[in-house]
């Protein structure tokens, strides 16, 4: 059985161009989703993202 995660749903507005090049990456590279794309360009960002005080 699959592990269930906790995932909630939203909407978001994002640039045109930049939604194409994200489908394109998508099928481009066979990737299971662009939803786990996302996540994971998110999740990639976050962890690597530095922060000047």
């Amino acid at each position: 059985m699959k592990e269930k995660k906790d995932y909630t749903q939203f909407s978001c507005k994002m640039n045109r161009d930049m939604l194409e090049q994200v489908k394109r990456n998508v099928l481009d590279y066979d990737l299971k989703s662009t939803s786990s794309y996302i996540n994971d360009c998110i999740k990639y960002a976050l962890k690597n993202m530095k922060i000047e005080e």
